[in-house]
């Protein structure tokens, strides 16, 4: 792409299309989470890539949740998602028995 300096044109139209291009980008990744607990309706998540926390109404969610499950969002909706749950739970059971092994 030709980009020439003083040409304000040019730089606003490129600028334009890459902000375009990236949200389309990040829009199509899906988003996951870990329900830390619930508070009333809310469930309390962390944003695994981010670290963020997030509350998230319970009504936008999948029934039969639970603490430790990993939720995925994608196309303005979460589901469960059981690979990454099982995944998680048998990192955080290798930790568990790694810290109780005799020496």
């Amino acid at each position: 792409m030709d980009l020439e300096i003083g040409n304000e044109e040019k730089t606003h139209n490129f600028s334009n299309a890459f902000s375009k291009e990236l949200s389309l980008h990040i829009e199509k990744r899906p988003s996951f989470f870990s329900i830390d607990r619930f508070e009333d309706n809310l469930a309390i998540c962390e944003n695994l890539e981010t670290g963020e926390i997030v509350n998230i109404p319970i009504q936008l969610l999948p029934k039969e949740l639970k603490e430790g499950y990993i939720l995925k969002f994608e196309n303005n909706s979460y589901t469960l998602d059981l690979e990454k749950t099982h995944e998680k739970q048998e990192q955080i059971k290798k930790l568990v028995d790694n810290l109780f092994k005799e020496k």
